[in-house]
């Protein structure tokens, strides 16, 4: 199988290298396409008013073709998509392993989310991957592909790309022997409580500063259930979430339908 994998920390990602050595051991081929620096919480923004510059890299003793995008993760899916692989269609496209979990209302600000749906849209299987915590990389990349590979398997090919599909999967950032299980929950609507920092170097001149921080604490020693991403994930489970690239609210395109909307003019 032809993997192409992305992310939005970078290509020199210790994740993403994590990543990309599981799905090599598992016997498939890798194509890493990301951007050439850290494209953290872009979400799906684009870049249009500086040219994409690409670099082949050499990584990992050359295991794997690499290259350096001077872009976001959605331009780098594009480009890897539209040009790169234009001859070589890949089979799967995964973006990760992100470093920090991709959780609830977070994947509308996630580049990672982001560099994923870009297969989604061009109706390739496409997962996004992340982790919350920065230990246990190999053995959880590991779990991530095996998940991987059973997801492609249970799922069949038409769903993917006629209901425009993406697989969110966060790891709990434990051991592997820590880790319960498999959860198959919906996004958490629960919002952070967020606050800006200000600072005034010098008069007339403020600074707002949004710190880097997350609420999220792992602890698979709490207990209760496992109702969405967040609770599964901080119980020490997988967190498996299916999205699609829908926005539509059907229900209330019905009712206002129904409404007959006149203009007064």
């Amino acid at each position: 199988m032809r993997v192409l994998i992305t992310n939005d920390d970078g290509y020199t990602s210790d994740g993403l290298r994590a990543l990309a050595h599981a799905f090599l051991r598992n016997g498939h081929e890798v194509i890493v396409v990301a951007p050439d620096r850290n494209y953290s919480a872009v979400s799906h923004s684009l870049t249009t008013f500086n040219p994409l510059v690409l670099n082949q890299r050499l990584s990992d003793g050359n295991l794997f073709e690499t290259y350096a995008v001077a872009g976001t993760p959605a331009d780098c899916g594009k480009l890897a998509l539209k040009q790169i692989l234009k001859e070589r269609r890949p089979d799967l496209v995964v973006s990760g392993l992100n470093l920090g979990a991709n959780l609830g209302m977070h994947v509308f600000y996630s580049g990672t989310i982001a560099g994923a749906f870009e297969g989604t849209l061009c109706r390739i299987p496409s997962v996004a991957v992340s982790v919350a915590g920065t230990a246990h990389l190999e053995d959880l990349s590991r779990l991530a592909v095996r998940l991987i590979e059973k997801l492609l398997r249970q799922t069949p090919a038409a769903t993917w790309s006629e209901r425009l599909l993406l697989y969110n999967i966060n790891l709990p950032g434990l051991p592997v022997s820590d880790v319960r299980g498999v959860k198959v929950v919906p996004l958490s609507r629960s919002a952070d409580e967020e606050w800006f920092e200000l600072k005034t170097p010098a008069p007339f001149h403020l600074q707002y500063w949004e710190p880097r921080r997350t609420n999220y604490r792992h602890n698979h020693n709490t207990g209760g259930d496992a109702a969405d991403d967040v609770s599964a994930v901080r119980n020490g489970y997988v967190a498996v979430t299916p999205l699609q690239f829908d926005l539509n609210c059907a229900d209330e395109i019905q009712r206002l339908a129904s409404q007959e909307l006149t203009l007064d003019l």
